[in-house]
């Protein structure tokens, strides 16, 4: 476990050194730190240096690494058999980061990697997490990654501090984690001989709207394989609606010895230069050693020169139990593959009826730059395509012309952040406040769980950076009963010398297409509708929808309505709820604009606040 090392989009996560100790004094010092979080700042170098040795060197405890500079800043991990944490399949998160850091989105980033290291490749139950009273901070972690709150103890011990506070008590169980990230499912990746669950690692952006795992199987033979892989798979279908098999090489041979290909075990699968044959390839290998069936039989086992051991049990095995597969299945195959010949894999292919996608040139183990090209280009044209996916690593929206001009639509990507930010605060300033708090709320809903990553875009021309929208996911609490998904949308602008020229509009109507295609059914939020009724928007009263909080006959005109599906809120009566993440405090906002030049406010007419 102790090379296990996690890569988000700005950090490093991996185990700490002895060697960090002067980086982890510099912050632990900080009497802003510990304290809040139960532990006193620490004292020394030396005193950090037996932290790290002592109670750092946790198996599931690491370093959060900032990319850019290669320095910890921060801490992050699991603890188990903690005071929350008892049982198995249970464990707590703990984090903290140096002050310089605050406000920056590390430790969510940081967070929601621990929480798929948990949920995901150690298989935990339950994830517990909590903060003492006044620790707001930490309350807003926790907020943003989508824990649910549980207790709250009023006399809880804070053993090193000596004292006593009052403590909340947050848990996240894993339907919870599944649910709230919205995926469609999960796709399994079963690695080759040699190879290890880690590779799984790769898959996740090839595809975009599942949970990639990585199984780390112990089977060596495919009697192991049929004890061992059906138990797994169950365990993911205990949570997923729909499963995808993604298997290399004799993987493939074990998913497929296991009973895996029975209807209801996997819903697709895709096979990278699979061992379709196992008692062809034994019988060359027997060809090729000089090894007879008789001498096999008699001996039991024998070991070839190159290093593998024949197995008269193994082939006896494969002879009687011949595989079973009936999931749809996609295949890629390397022409110069050595293991497998062509005209084996077709002949599979053929007979369950798979996809095969021959890449010239192409070897059994894909590893070279055109070789994982040809790859991601495959799952992307087999799976991606073929569900109609908006890949993430790739451009949405495409181009439209305004006023004779090409501006390109795409997704916001981290790198984007800090200019869209400016350009949102920009956009915003002094117009319904002195000054602005969009830029901020900007920040804290691409954290939020509805937060809707697919439709978080910006807008480019002649290659600035003109426009953004976002979207988040809300609902209607029906009159009488239950809930009713609807999106609401925004902060959405274009830079100050570009409105009211129709970037605004062409921004906006492609976002609504996006969200569209991807099955929303409708829009409400709250804008003028002189411009937004441009766009389709109506009076969202007219729909039967009333905003929250609004006394009864108040002005409603403000909240604006757009089905995207034509009938989708036929009959829905009820109560509009705006997301959380929308209502942000006046004092964090203040120290997130100090990162920011300054700029006068002013009290203007008009202004809504």
């Amino acid at each position: 476990m102790k090379n296990t090392v996690l890569e988000t989009e700005r950090l490093i996560l991996r185990h700490w050194e002895e060697s960090d100790a002067e980086e982890c004094y510099k912050y632990a010092k900080d009497p802003r730190v510990g304290p809040p979080a139960g532990w006193p700042p620490h004292k020394s170098v030396e005193e950090s240096r037996n932290v790290i040795r002592e109670v750092l060197s946790g198996d599931e405890i690491y370093a959060i690494v900032l990319k850019e500079t290669g320095l910890p800043v921060g801490s992050i991990g699991l603890h188990f058999n903690s005071d929350l944490a008892h049982g198995e399949g249970e464990a707590e998160l703990g984090y903290w980061i140096g002050v310089p850091y605050w406000g920056r989105g590390l430790v969510p980033e940081a967070g929601r990697a621990m929480l798929r290291r948990g949920f995901s490749d150690l298989g935990l139950e339950r994830i517990w997490c909590g903060y003492y009273d006044g620790n707001d901070k930490s309350r807003r972690v926790q907020e943003k990654l989508g824990f649910k709150y549980q207790w709250t103890t009023e006399d809880a011990p804070v053993l090193q501090m000596d004292e006593t506070r009052k403590g909340h008590v947050n848990c996240m169980t894993k339907e919870d984690w599944i649910a709230s990230r919205g995926v469609a499912g999960a796709a399994v990746y079963v690695h080759g001989q040699g190879g290890s669950a880690g590779e799984a690692g790769r898959f996740g952006p090839l595809f975009p709207d599942l949970d990639v795992i990585g199984f780390d199987y112990g089977a060596r033979t495919p009697w192991e394989a049929r004890a061992e892989f059906p138990g797994f798979l169950a365990s993911i279908r205990k949570y997923y609606k729909k499963v995808v098999l993604v298997a290399n090489s004799i993987g493939a041979f074990f998913a497929m010895s296991s009973g895996a290909g029975t209807p209801g075990v996997l819903d697709r699968a895709f096979f990278i230069s699979p061992v379709v044959d196992m008692e062809e390839l034994i019988l060359g290998m027997m060809d090729a050693a000089g090894v007879s069936e008789d001498e096999l039989k008699e001996k039991g086992t024998v070991e070839t020169g190159a290093g593998t051991e024949l197995s008269w049990e193994y082939l006896k095995y494969v002879r009687e139990t011949p595989v079973e597969w009936e999931t749809p299945t996609e295949i890629l195959y390397g022409s110069c593959d050595e293991l497998t010949p062509f005209e084996t894999v077709k002949r599979f292919a053929r007979e369950h009826g798979a996809g095969l996608t021959v890449m010239e040139g192409g070897e059994h183990w894909f590893h070279t730059p055109e070789q994982l090209r040809f790859l991601d280009q495959w799952v992307k044209e087999k799976y991606v395509m073929d569900n109609h996916i908006t890949d993430k690593e790739d451009p949405v929206g495409g181009t439209v012309c305004v006023n004779g001009r090409e501006c390109v639509i795409r997704a916001e990507g981290p790198e984007d952040y800090r200019a869209v930010e400016e350009l949102v605060r920009e956009s915003f300033w002094n117009v319904y406040r002195p000054g602005a708090s969009e830029h901020f709320v900007i920040h804290v809903l691409r954290d939020d769980p509805a937060f809707v990553m697919e439709l978080d875009v910006v807008m480019e021309l002649d290659g600035r950076l003109i426009g953004q929208n976002m979207f988040m996911r809300t609902v209607i609490d029906v009159d009488g009963g239950g809930t009713k998904e609807v999106l609401t949308m925004g902060p959405i602008c274009v830079a100050n010398d570009l409105k009211r020229q129709g970037y605004g509009k062409a921004l906006l109507d492609r976002c609504l297409e996006m969200a569209a295609s991807m099955g929303f059914g409708a829009v409400l939020f709250e804008g003028n509708i002189g411009f937004y009724g441009k766009c389709g928007f109506d009076y969202a009263s007219k729909f039967g929808i009333r905003y929250h909080d609004l006394p009864e006959g108040a002005d409603a005109s403000f909240f604006l309505c757009k089905e995207l599906v034509p009938g989708y809120l036929d009959g829905v009566r009820g109560v509009y709820q705006t997301p959380a993440g929308y209502y942000v405090d006046d004092g964090d906002v203040e120290e997130f604009d100090r990162g920011f030049p300054p700029r006068e406010k002013l009290k203007l007419p008009g202004q809504l606040f």
